[in-house]
């Protein structure tokens, strides 16, 4: 019921007539004005879900992540060789190492460059498939917003990462992407796996920035 300050027909009333949603439904609120589409807005979670714990077993194995985070290590350093901040990440299936980058935003002068979306579109042309259920992305630095987004439309199977980056890190240290259940695809995300070897990567860029030899 319309309160007696709002006129018949305003926005206040239209809004009043939608009925709830469960929390997890909000994030894709559709128009205000199509309370029939909002009503029919869901997800259904458990096919991925039930996919990423048959898969994770296969991705998760020591030595396993041992190898891909020593492949995204070396694709750091070589990233910091070239100018860039030295970010590495793989792409990798129970095999191994599908795909490689560093992150690449000043060599291509490319803002979106970061490693993580380069390697996601390599392995995306590797396979074939724009969905990379079945695989893992290890990465040496807590990936940003966009990147841990991109993991998510992938709809990759394990994230990986070193070092948290709590100035712009979107799997638990700012947000929380991978693990939001408002979002149509939830990632198991594995934080700290060779974080001091990733970390140590940046502060040595990072202070030669500062103090630069003669």
């Amino acid at each position: 019921m319309p309160s007696p300050s709002s006129p018949a027909g305003s926005p206040s009333e239209k809004r009043a007539t939608v009925p709830p949603h469960p929390p997890q439904k909000d994030l894709l609120q559709t128009s205000q004005h199509d309370p029939e589409r909002q009503q029919n807005t869901h997800f259904s979670r458990e096919p991925l879900l039930a996919s990423a714990a048959e898969n994770i077993q296969n991705l998760s194995g020591p030595s396993l992540l041992h190898t891909v985070m020593e492949a995204a290590i070396d694709a750091a350093e070589k990233a910091g060789n070239w100018g860039d901040v030295p970010v590495g990440a793989v792409v990798f299936n129970e095999d191994g190492p599908i795909a490689i980058a560093g992150n690449e935003r000043e060599k291509r002068n490319d803002p979106t460059a970061h490693a993580e979306v380069l390697a996601l579109r390599q392995a995306a042309a590797t396979t074939g498939n724009r969905r990379l259920h079945g695989h893992g992305l290890a990465v040496t630095l807590e990936p940003c917003v966009m990147c841990a987004g991109a993991a998510s439309l992938a709809r990759v199977s394990l994230l990986v990462f070193g070092a948290p980056d709590l100035k712009a890190g979107a799997t638990g240290s700012l947000y929380n992407i991978c693990g939001d259940e408002r979002l149509p695809h939830e990632i198991p995300v594995l934080s700290g796996f060779m974080a001091e070897e990733s970390a140590r990567l940046l502060e040595t860029f990072f202070s030669l920035r500062r103090h630069p030899g003669p």
